[in-house]
């Protein structure tokens, strides 16, 4: 074995033993900074609806889990409270809602959101309340005994009847009814009432209550009977309904902290048990195996504990959530029955941070917890609810290498192997040894952060200096990872946890520098980091953890998110904040029974499903102690309890406990309100079907309330109006709002779920009518359209003569456009064709006396182009294919004159071969380019004839003449104006790179 270089330590003696772990639930608080009149709170009901009620010294409050409706005294207004201290509160089974005050009694009307005074001026210390019969409450006062009869009003004092009964004519403290019997504390005793008989007699007590003044009592299922006195407010005394035996219970004499203690109430919950509010110790639950009461006290580390210790007064709701009224602070709320979560907080100095810093866990044989903290390490029993501490201490001798405490591991031989900051102890469980281990133990001075055994019996230690150092089986000298021969290379990289999967496969979380995976069997490793250049694989180079779902798929979280590996193919599926996560930075993570991950992170914990489709998350308000997880592994105990590490504790939970509750959310309207005005309705809102909104108030809106007091934060809310809204909004805020909404019917749709995965739950709906002014209805409109149409009839009437005279006059001057356009081709075409005419028979002169052979040839052409020419003004548009041949002969014969100093291209596209053009267009332009141009064959005139998006472009090289005799520069202009005529396209000339551009507008083919 290793051999220790430092003195062997006897821990028997030398370890602290500390505190026993309190009862752990998670509470929500609503105080003044939410809107209370008051922190004082000493009574809490619930109506009709489901919203919590709490009285205080200054007012009543109606609380809906997100915001406070206050009522307070109004001086003159008979309608508002009393100016006194509300005592209790009690919903009938009419859904009536009745205030017990110190100087009177009220009922709240909902639908006039007034208040109602019973018995003014007769009574005071009004309350409890219990409803013995349907609309039949007795009431208990200073006055005695109180029976109203809530159909009527008639409030009836049992002090003034005829022949009184004393026992009923003094003041009653506490009322409760059991089996048609109603018991009453006076301060002399309890007094029965037998509902049917009417008659009352007094309760015999025994010994230990004799002479008490009674304050409180309950009655359980079983019989037992619980009792308060005014005269011993610390002691609790336990009897039942024969009343012979009895016992006193002590535990609440004293608060922890010496303090003495009072009790100020007991009552029973849902489930038969007990519990009991103090004024000094806070709220108290009998156990009945130990037959003690255990305390809830407020732990000011623990942001969801107890608030305060001086609890008024207790109530459940119908949902089971106990209120609590906490003096000087408000009201305070758990559910006794859905605390997943239990938060143990090591540390005999609470005002150390460090031992609120939880880092690792390990569970020995005996069950007994080992927790390492940043300021030492702890030993918890959970069957007791004590610690005990090992911690360095001035004065006291050196338990560990340091007290900030990061890797735990227990090996099969009941060794715990600790980690610290500076080096590593192991401790022998059977003997109570601590050894502290040494650079000759080849573990050496470093920050050890992991230390875990694998099935081979190794021992690795992950943190600085070297990186990793490892323990073969049966050997007692640690190695350093430089000595292995597959590993070595990885040297010197920072480990921050171990984990062997199923297959024998090692992983490495590496700090700052990736993952690593070693393969034993094989001898081979394989390193991922994330860089620039790739990031396809592991999602952050910080990996805290590591572990195996059911499936066989590697989870690994890091600081900057969740990577799952498939290890057979090694392919990442990453998680972050882009992709679903509430926060980036991961830490612990394990796979439950169900294959459900659960992960710690920065802004709770996180559960996976086994789809891996849908996250919950869980918070402070779910019964966390703190959002921020530390970034050390988790652990599983052999019940399959997990044990997660947080900045406030440690955090422990059976994830089989969890199911995904989708329980249906109490849905109210809770508020209808037009230009952000409270809208006055006949029935209260949470009871309207439908609404009728009068014209001019289309700008409304509708509050929905779900009464989720488990956590108010995490309800989503679904609305949709029909038929104003084409498709559904999610949303978790209440308010829906609508903004000049049209006059007509709708359907206001909502409903409410805490999974926004999940929307298979009940809606709620709303009739919504939208009415409109006068002016805008159907028969106005009717009756205006009826006259208009007759104006417009006789206006009509005129406009056709009108319109007749007018079209005529457009004709006539569309007839005389077209005969100007004409006249100017015609006379563009006079002054073209002598010219050309000329030029021809010139060309034809010369041909017959020098080349006789050409001159019929060019006849021939010149006589085609005068047959098209002479046919031309019969007809306003030709084809183009028939313009590019009459162009072919004109071409043609200015080649005899010109030879190779002329150069024409042609590129027609045959799409547009029907399309048409004004008569002699081309000759027209190429006429023109040859006037203003010079041509030689040296420096040819090119031109090119080409089709483009629905028009012809003519185009020319420039090479102009320094004059042009016979150009009056109005040929173009006129032929401009003819297009106009006929089409909208305008004809388009320009100047580019050297080129001279004229772009005709193709006019598309006639119909024949």
């Amino acid at each position: 074995m290793l051999r220790p270089h430092c003195l062997f330590i006897y821990l028997i003696f030398a370890a602290q033993t500390v505190w026993a772990q309190p009862l752990s639930y998670a509470f929500q608080t609503v105080t003044t900074a939410q809107g209370l009149t008051s922190g004082n709170v000493g009574a809490i009901g619930q109506d009709r609806y489901g919203y919590i009620w709490l009285g205080t010294s200054d007012g009543v409050n109606c609380y809906d889990g997100y915001s406070v409706q206050t009522f307070e005294h109004q001086f003159g207004d008979s309608t508002s409270i009393i100016p006194s201290n509300v005592r209790y509160i009690y919903s009938d089974s009419n859904g009536r809602l009745w205030i017990c005050f110190l100087h009177g009694l009220m009922e709240y009307d909902f639908s006039k959101k007034q208040f109602r005074q019973y018995g003014a001026g007769k009574i005071s210390w009004v309350g409890p309340v219990i409803e013995t019969a349907p609309g039949i409450l007795h009431i208990a006062s200073r006055q005695g005994l109180l029976k109203l009869e809530t159909a009527s009003g008639n409030l009836h004092l049992y002090r003034d009847e005829p022949n009184a009964n004393v026992l009923l004519s003094t003041q009653i403290g506490d009322m409760q009814l059991h089996r048609n019997k109603l018991y009453m504390s006076r301060d002399t005793g309890l007094v029965l009432m037998d509902l049917q008989s009417q008659k009352t007699t007094k309760v015999p007590l025994p010994a230990c209550l004799r002479g008490q003044r009674i304050h409180r009592f309950r009655i359980m299922d079983d019989g037992t009977v619980w009792v308060t006195a005014r005269s011993a407010p610390t002691l609790i005394f336990r009897t039942d309904l024969n009343f012979q035996d009895c016992r006193v219970y002590r535990d609440l004499e004293f608060a922890q902290d010496g303090l003495p203690n009072i009790v100020t109430a007991i009552f029973k919950d849902a489930q038969n048990r007990l519990w009991a509010t103090t004024g000094q110790a806070g709220l108290a639950l009998y156990d009945a195996q130990t037959d003690r009461f255990q305390t809830i006290d407020n732990n000011p580390y623990l942001p969801n504990s107890i608030p305060g210790n001086n609890i008024n007064c207790a109530f459940q709701d119908k949902n089971g959530f106990i209120w609590l009224g906490i003096s000087g602070i408000g009201a305070s709320w758990f559910h006794p029955d859905r605390n997943l979560f239990q938060t143990l907080l090591p540390g005999s100095d609470e005002n150390n941070e460090g031992s609120r810093w939880a880092r690792s866990a390990v569970e020995a044989p005996d069950g007994t917890l080992w927790l390492a903290t940043g300021s030492g390490l702890f030993q918890y029993d959970r069957r007791t609810g004590k610690y005990r501490s090992f911690q360095n201490r001035k004065g006291k001798p050196t338990l560990l290498h340091d007290n900030s405490v990061r890797g735990l591991c227990l090996d099969r031989q009941g060794r715990l192997w600790i980690g610290t900051a500076t080096g590593v102890n192991r401790y022998n469980l059977a003997s109570g040894r601590m050894e502290f281990l040494t650079e000759k133990d080849g573990l050496p001075e470093a920050y050890y952060l992991v230390i875990a055994e694998d099935r081979q019996g190794t021992l690795w230690f992950g943190g600085t200096r070297d990186g990793h150092f490892y323990l073969p089986a049966g050997e007692t000298k640690a190695r350093s990872i430089r000595e292995h021969p597959v590993l070595g290379l990885y040297a010197g990289l920072f480990g921050h946890s171990i984990f062997e999967d199923s297959r024998g496969l090692l992983w490495f979380g590496l700090d700052g520098r990736g993952l690593l995976c070693f393969n034993p069997t094989e001898g081979t490793a394989r390193h991922w980091e994330r860089t620039p250049e790739n990031d396809s694989t592991l999602i952050g180079n910080f990996v805290f953890n590591v572990t195996e779902d059911s499936n066989g798929v590697i989870w690994a979280s890091t600081s900057n998110g969740l990577s799952a590996i498939d290890p057979s193919t090694f392919q990442f599926t990453n998680f972050d904040r882009a992709r679903g996560l509430p926060a980036n930075r991961t830490s612990g993570v394990l796979a439950d029974r169900h294959n459900r991950i659960w992960v710690g992170s920065s802004q709770g914990l996180l559960l996976f499903d086994s789809t891996r489709q849908r996250i919950r998350r869980f918070n402070v308000h779910d019964g966390l102690p703190t959002d921020e997880f530390s970034d050390l592994s988790p652990c599983k105990l052999r019940d399959g309890s997990f044990l997660f590490s947080t900045r406030r504790g440690f955090l422990l939970f059976d994830p089989e406990r969890y199911t995904p509750r989708h329980a249906e959310l109490p849905l109210l309207l809770s508020s209808v309100r037009v230009f952000n005005r409270p809208f006055d309705t006949a029935l209260n809102s949470e009871e309207l079907e439908e609404i009728y909104f009068p014209p001019g108030q289309n700008f409304f809106s509708l509050e929905m309330t779900a009464l989720n007091f488990r956590n108010p934060r995490q309800t989503w809310y679904a609305y949709r109006m029909e038929p104003y809204d084409l498709q559904w909004t999610y949303t978790r805020e209440r308010l829906a709002n609508y903004t000049d909404v049209p006059a007509g019917n709708y359907t206001f749709r909502y409903k409410a779920t805490t999974d926004p995965n999940n929307w298979d739950v009940p809606e709620q709906t709303l009739r919504i009518r939208v009415g409109e002014y006068w002016y805008r209805s159907n028969w106005f409109w009717s009756i205006l359209g009826l006259g208009l149409l007759a104006l417009a009839g006789w206006f009509a009437l005129r406009r056709v003569r009108y319109r007749r005279a007018l079209h005529q006059l457009e004709r006539k001057a569309q007839a005389l456009a077209k005969e100007k356009a004409q006249v100017q081709y015609e006379n563009l075409t006079q002054q073209l064709n002598p010219h050309f005419l000329f030029n021809s028979l010139a060309s034809l002169g010369s041909l017959i006396r020098f080349e006789p052979q050409k001159a019929g040839t060019f006849l021939n052409a010149l006589s085609k182009m005068y047959r098209y020419m002479l046919q031309s003004p019969d007809n306003e548009r030709v084809r183009l294919s028939d313009e590019i041949e009459f162009a072919g002969h004109f071409i043609h014969l200015q080649h005899t004159r010109f030879g190779d100093a002329l150069q024409v291209h042609f590129d027609i596209d045959e799409a547009y071969a029907n399309h048409e053009i004004v008569p002699v267009t081309l000759q027209n332009l190429l006429e023109n380019a040859i006037k203003h141009n010079t041509l030689d064959e040296e420096s040819p005139l090119r031109i090119e004839i080409v089709t483009e998006n629905g028009y012809l472009l003519v185009r020319n090289n420039i090479q102009r003449r320094n004059m042009v005799e016979t150009s009056n520069k109005q040929g173009l202009n006129k032929l401009r104006s003819l297009y106009q005529y006929l089409t909208d396209k305008p004809l388009k000339t320009s100047e580019e790179n050297g080129w001279f551009i004229v772009q005709i507008p193709l006019l598309p083919p006639r119909r024949t």
